[in-house]
């Protein structure tokens, strides 16, 4: 695909993201994106052959590019403890200067409009990036839950967070998340505080 054709579809997609967070998915249609992104809808289609095909890689899109930023140089961690804390400080920084796209992925992850086999695909790869700290932390503590129970474990106690942070009951940097974190941290392995340089 060349510059100009990839350029369009990116403006495509992040035009839909910015109408989908104002205006919800069903008053966005392919007419409106057209006309408010400046590209021709025979072009939209062409890249993508629905708005459900194109919520769908919106929403793909996201999720994958969130998931390489967070867990960047995760494995390369010499404390798993100190790598737990960068990823979840990157996942409320990406709430926090991104807004736009935490709602859509949050708000959209369980709608029908989104193609099940990409929810799957983004779920995948989300495992393979927690399976390193899950042996890690089994190591640790054996009697760790399963890294399914994990995985909801997290996201609960993550997402709370975050809807603290943006109703203005905590503030994103409020020593309070440091609490927080360390209370996940031993909520989620049984393990005593460590001392974190981040």
């Amino acid at each position: 695909m060349q510059t100009d054709q990839i350029d369009k579809r990116k403006k495509v997609l992040q035009t839909t993201l910015f109408m989908i967070h104002e205006t919800g998915i069903q008053a966005t249609s392919m007419a409106k994106i057209s006309k408010r992104s400046g590209v021709a809808v025979g072009t939209i289609y062409h890249y993508f052959q629905s708005k459900e095909a194109l919520i769908t890689e919106l929403y793909r899109s996201i999720k994958m590019e969130l998931l390489d930023r967070i867990f960047d140089g995760f494995e390369a961690s010499e404390d798993i403890r100190e790598g737990f804390e960068r990823v979840i400080r990157r996942m409320i920084d990406f709430a926090k200067n991104q807004p736009e796209a935490y709602a859509f992925v949050e708000g959209y992850a369980a709608s029908p409009e989104i193609d099940p086999d990409v929810k799957a695909e983004v779920y995948n790869a989300y495992q393979n990036h927690i399976e390193y700290m899950y042996a890690e932390l089994k190591q640790k503590s054996p009697e760790i839950i399963s890294i399914h129970l994990l995985n909801v474990y997290l996201d609960g106690a993550l997402s709370f967070l975050i809807r603290a942070c943006i109703a203005g009951s905590i503030k994103w940097d409020d020593p309070e998340v440091d609490t927080y974190i360390e209370m996940v941290w031993r909520g989620m392995t049984g393990l005593e505080p460590t001392t974190s340089n981040n």
